[in-house]
């Protein structure tokens, strides 16, 4: 499947086509305010680089949090809209379970943190043993009760924060996880477009697309 990937659910926005295992072309850039002003631009951008129509693509995968209200308002209007004019689906991915797919290869358990603001992260556990297996719903949490959660969880096994909120809180993850803490040689900021398609991909094979009235955002708090 070739794919439009949208993920504005972090500060990081990433745009990108992907065809199936291969990144054909991405826009990246740090959008503190206004993802509305230029995200088409960027959809744009990519679109020139991989040198395809939108209509000729298969569908689009769109990051739907949790993460940043405005970000992931803009987003999903911007997906949705573009589906609206063309027909194509739109394939929701959730940005805890596409940063823990992500990350690098471990043995132990995988903490997805995303940097909530005012002292907290949007976090959930993923097993890295059994394929990334989803073993928390995402909550809103204090970084000391995520990594005391997650240890609890471990039975022993080292894990690996990964995300926004495991670069912005590291010290608060260290002095609760201590030699648990497993830290990969290269930081997961935001999810990877190509890991965003795949899981996209695995959806359409196993049905349809969802309703576009019926696909929103995953806020946990307000603004």
């Amino acid at each position: 499947m070739q794919l439009l990937t949208i993920d504005t659910s972090t500060p990081l926005e990433v745009v990108a086509v992907v065809n199936g295992d291969r990144l054909v072309a991405v826009s990246e850039r740090r959008v503190e305010r206004g993802h509305a002003e230029r995200l088409m631009e960027a959809v744009a951008t990519v679109l020139s680089e991989a040198g395809v129509d939108l209509e000729n693509l298969d569908g689009i995968a769109i990051a739907v949090g949790p993460g940043r209200f405005s970000g992931l308002r803009v987003g999903m209007a911007t997906a949705k809209g573009l589906a609206i004019s063309t027909g194509l689906p739109v394939w929701p991915v959730s940005t805890t379970e596409a940063l823990a797919v992500s990350a690098p290869l471990c043995d132990g358990l995988i903490l997805s943190t995303i940097d909530a603001r005012k002292g907290e992260v949007y976090g959930a556990l993923f097993d890295a043993a059994r394929g990334r297996e989803r073993l928390s719903e995402d909550a809103a949490l204090d970084p000391q009760e995520a990594a005391r959660l997650a240890l609890d969880a471990a039975g022993g096994r080292t894990i690996q924060p990964v995300g926004s909120g495991a670069s912005r809180y590291a010290q608060e993850f260290k002095a609760v996880l201590g030699d648990d803490l497993s830290v990969p040689e290269q930081s997961v900021h935001v999810s990877d477009p190509v890991v965003l398609a795949a899981l996209a991909a695995r959806a359409a094979g196993e049905g349809d697309a969802p309703e576009l009235d019926g696909l929103e955002p995953v806020y946990l708090r307000g603004i």
